[in-house]
């Protein structure tokens, strides 16, 4: 079948000394580096001469030609490569055996749509990285588990991964599932992993419930949905013995990702309060406190906090988790709080120069410039945010 597929064997990069020098030279790099054999994993790595603080730039990369991606027939209306709507078909002229002669120019930037002139690979320091140590991004979803995460990585790349983070996730799965008694030892991890699969599985099936909800009516009624997760998640652990957690821990993925997806389902609903509700303890729960996806969920949940604080009244909620609502003056302030974090991350993360980094600088620079004192940035802010955050947090059942 196509999962048995071996690849053939080759030479690893580092066995050509002149291939590394010339694929090194094509790069832009603020410090020197190295292609040598991976410690890691079999094959070849790329690994720093230099110490690299965190939040530095390490190398940008330039493409050695600009091209036409085949998706020019998809009759897009965004410009791939100025990002402006047009509002007019972008697709290619005459279809040649199936490709497009020529590709039709944007009329805003008049360069041809999909072209990558101008594009460039960044590559940065998310912590400080000692000299000599291999440099390493992840092939796949940073966000899934660790088994997931493995399978994929085997499946879709061929070699199993053995990073500090792999292996201290692995650990960690098996110190929550080994049951020791003075005879012996036994685990339920194949039990975890069951109840990992069960999860993404409710929640597949919630996500195309939302989409096709006569196909899917059983799994249209969130807190039904929410009920069977509840179900998994206890069930799980039901053989674990003190010193180990009678139930999920919060951290556990995929619960975090689970919530963050309820959220999105509830917002799909007009349900906010439980939007938000799963938001904020699906994000604040896991351990992911940097990098660019927790820059982007974080974003996710500023906007459902942004939703709610302007649909609740102002005098509404109870102060932080009484018998209504969460307060409204508490949301806006968290609200706040966060984008300022965000604001301040994602300069560190793609760049204070990207555009997107940019973007987000001005949305939290404009809204700022509306907020009644404190001031964001300011001591008797920090606070304002550490109260509202205590309310917000206790209603959410964080």
């Amino acid at each position: 079948s196509d999962d048995d597929f071996t690849p053939p064997p080759r030479d690893p990069l580092h066995s050509n000394p002149q291939l590394c020098r010339d694929l090194l030279s094509t790069i832009k790099s603020a410090v020197p580096l190295a292609i040598r054999s991976s410690k890691i994993s079999p094959g070849s790595g790329l690994f720093v001469e230099k110490e690299i603080e965190a939040s530095r730039e390490i190398y940008r990369s330039f493409p050695l030609m600009a091209c036409v991606d085949t998706a020019v027939n998809n009759n897009h209306t965004v410009c791939h490569y100025c990002l402006r709507d047009t509002k007019e078909p972008l697709s290619g002229g005459d279809k040649v055996d199936g490709v497009y002669e020529e590709a039709k120019a944007c009329s805003a930037c008049k360069v041809a749509r999909f072209c990558s002139k101008g594009a460039q690979l960044r590559m940065r320091s998310l912590r400080k990285i000692e000299a000599g140590e291999e440099l390493t991004i992840c092939y796949v979803d940073p966000t899934i588990d660790v088994v997931a995460r493995q399978q994929l990585l085997k499946k879709e790349h061929f070699f199993d991964c053995y990073c500090p983070r792999c292996k201290s996730e692995t650990h960690e799965q098996a110190l929550l599932t080994t049951i020791k008694s003075k005879s012996k030892s036994s685990t339920f991890l194949p039990t975890l992993h069951t109840a990992q699969s069960q999860i993404l599985s409710l929640l597949s099936s919630a996500v195309l419930a939302a989409k096709y909800p006569n196909m899917y009516p059983q799994f249209t009624d969130l807190n039904s949905v929410e009920t069977q997760l509840r179900a998994i998640t206890s069930t799980a652990f039901s053989h674990a013995q003190p010193p180990q957690p009678q139930h999920w821990p919060d951290h556990l993925e995929p619960l975090p990702a689970a919530r963050l997806s309820l959220a999105t389902l509830y917002l799909n609903q007009d349900k906010p309060l439980p939007a938000l509700r799963n938001a904020l303890r699906g994000k604040l729960m896991s351990r992911r406190r940097q990098g660019p996806e927790w820059a982007n969920e974080m974003l996710e949940v500023i906007s459902i906090l942004l939703l709610v604080g302007s649909t609740l009244p102002s005098d509404g909620g109870s102060g932080g988790g009484g018998g209504g609502g969460p307060d409204v003056q508490d949301i806006r302030a968290v609200a706040y709080g966060y984008l300022y974090e965000v604001a301040r991350q994602v300069g560190s993360v793609f760049g204070s120069d990207c555009a997107y980094a940019a973007k987000c600088k001005d949305v939290f620079t404009t809204m700022a410039a509306r907020k009644a004192e404190p001031r964001v940035g300011t001591k008797d802010f920090a606070d304002e945010f550490d109260k509202a955050q205590e309310g917000l947090m206790r209603w959410a059942g964080v």
